[in-house]
């Protein structure tokens, strides 16, 4: 189950603040299941994430000057997804982790902008791992 609700207000046009939320839950997790085939007694189920995202400034940067701030908190437990289709970036990839995001972007030239983003998560679940990644991209569409 995957739930996505966002409200975008564009009142300061041509800045917009926009909210994004996201919920995801597995209902395919079956413990009994798990023993049935494998014999392993397996732990009790951690099948739900979320995620809130702010984003201030334009939707999509295409000139010079434009703008865009974001921030986000995202909690994604170990049996949420599979490991294989989360954010590569977010905790170096996989599921139980929860952390922040913040970052922005700036438009230096026509459909050119450089970005900053600092990522920072903990895991959720067993021994304790903290991973922090500062990215900063070019990036340019032709």
């Amino acid at each position: 189950l995957n739930i996505t609700a966002q409200w975008d207000w564009a009142a300061f046009d041509p800045v917009h603040v926009i909210l994004t939320a996201d919920y995801v839950k597995n209902l395919g997790y079956d413990r009994e299941e798990i023993l049935l085939r494998t014999g392993y007694d397996a732990p009790e189920p951690r099948v739900d994430g979320h995620q809130v995202i702010l984003t201030v400034g334009v939707p999509k940067i295409q000139r010079r000057g434009e703008w865009q701030a974001k921030i986000a908190y995202k909690y994604l437990e170990g049996d949420a997804v599979l490991d294989a289709l989360t954010d590569s970036d977010f905790h170096l990839g996989g599921t139980n982790a929860k952390g922040f995001v913040v970052g922005g972007s700036l438009g230096v030239d026509d459909n050119t902008s450089m970005s900053l983003r600092w990522i920072s998560t903990d895991q959720i679940n067993g021994p304790p791992l903290s991973i922090d990644t500062l990215q900063i991209d070019l990036n340019a569409r032709f």
